[in-house]
């Protein structure tokens, strides 16, 4: 009888096995499907995101990144932060992007990128840390894209200027 019992043990650890190798692939599958739901929402996102290493270089940039600035992925691949940022803001956003690497988070500031063609982008800027542990690798950003109600409120800004004018 002893070797029935060795064979049931067996058979049970047999079983334990399977049961917990399905599992696993159960759990890998799920994690499988919600990174590709993550992604996927990123990647469909109207609003800008992007990924910057300290160094400036850009470790990730979205499809809406790429189409309003007017980049491809392999130009994204030779830029630095400073080539997308109107030179004009460029001590706002140094001042920013030093306080992210020191941790603190950066919520609607506004900012002015460069599109591949030179054309003005206005945006509210928000970021946060990319952690390693205690080391932050990466600033996380998503910058909305403000400009058309920028150029409406400058439009209507002129025009009550010329209004203004007329009147007085």
């Amino acid at each position: 009888m002893p070797h029935a019992n060795a064979d049931q043990s067996e058979m049970g650890a047999s079983d334990r096995f399977a049961a917990l190798e399905a599992e696993m692939e159960a759990m890998r599958t799920a994690y499988r499907e919600a990174n590709e739901l993550l992604a996927s929402f990123v990647e469909q996102s109207h609003d800008l995101v992007q990924s910057v290493a300290p160094d400036g270089t850009f470790l990730f940039v979205n499809r809406a990144w790429r189409e309003n600035l007017g980049y491809n992925a392999e130009e994204v691949a030779t830029l630095h932060v400073l080539d997308v940022i109107d030179p004009e803001w460029h001590t706002v956003y140094q001042a920013c992007f030093e306080r992210i690497l020191a941790g603190e988070d950066i919520v609607e500031q506004e900012l002015v990128l460069r599109t591949k063609t030179g054309e003005h982008l206005y945006v509210d800027w928000n970021a946060t840390q990319r952690r390693d542990g205690d080391r932050i690798i990466a600033s996380q950003s998503y910058l909305r894209n403000t400009t058309r109600r920028r150029l409406a409120e400058q439009a209507l800004v002129a025009e009550r200027n010329s209004l203004a004018q007329r009147v007085a």
